[in-house]
């Protein structure tokens, strides 16, 4: 068995604990980065996929990785030998993941997300078109901290300002302006 068959024979076990029958598994981390640090690499990790954009989906007997055309000769070359199949995203005749999950999943089945990390408007869109099938979704799993024995652990840099000979504006100035507008506004609090 391929070490990418072995992890997702980890991801299934949790699954089965957890009475999911599928896991979704995005390319992001708790703050929607662009660029994410190792720990949050769960994507690449489970699949073997190393492109930047891509989420995989396990179900109890099935591996799907979707994502685009910047990636497809990547993928093919680096999921051969595993489970996972692609799917080509954006292109016709690809079936879409919510439309996957559907066809392979049945009434009263349980999708897994990590709620930290999957996107709150994707979820929604999840939750809604899976609602009317009668399958759940649950966004309180984190499987990849028990099953990724050597996971990378957060990062510990210190936070530092950015120069202000580099920003143009001190960060003072900066938050300065902002409680201006706010306080002109007649706002007591600012969501950033």
């Amino acid at each position: 068995m391929s070490e990418i068959n072995k992890r997702i024979a980890l991801l299934r076990d949790f699954m089965v604990k957890k009475k999911l029958q599928a896991f979704i598994i995005p390319s992001t981390d708790a703050h929607m980065s662009e660029y994410i640090p190792a720990h949050w690499e769960s994507r690449k990790w489970i699949s073997g996929f190393t492109g930047s954009a891509g989420t995989a989906v396990v179900t109890l007997d099935k591996a799907g990785l979707w994502t685009d055309s910047r990636y497809f000769l990547q993928a093919e070359r680096e999921l051969s030998g595993s489970e996972f199949v692609l799917f080509k995203d954006r292109l016709p005749g690809t079936i879409s993941i919510i439309d996957w999950l559907k066809s392979e999943l049945g009434d009263g089945d349980r999708v897994g997300v990590d709620g930290n990390v999957y996107p709150a408007r994707e979820a929604l869109k999840l939750q809604s078109a899976l609602e009317p099938e009668h399958i759940k979704l649950v966004a309180d799993n984190d499987p990849f901290d028990e099953i990724w024995r050597d996971r990378p652990s957060l990062p510990k840099a210190i936070i530092s300002l950015y120069p202000a000979e580099l920003a143009g504006e001190s960060a003072g100035r900066k938050i300065g302006r902002v409680l201006a507008e706010a306080a002109k506004a007649e706002s007591d609090s600012v969501w950033i």
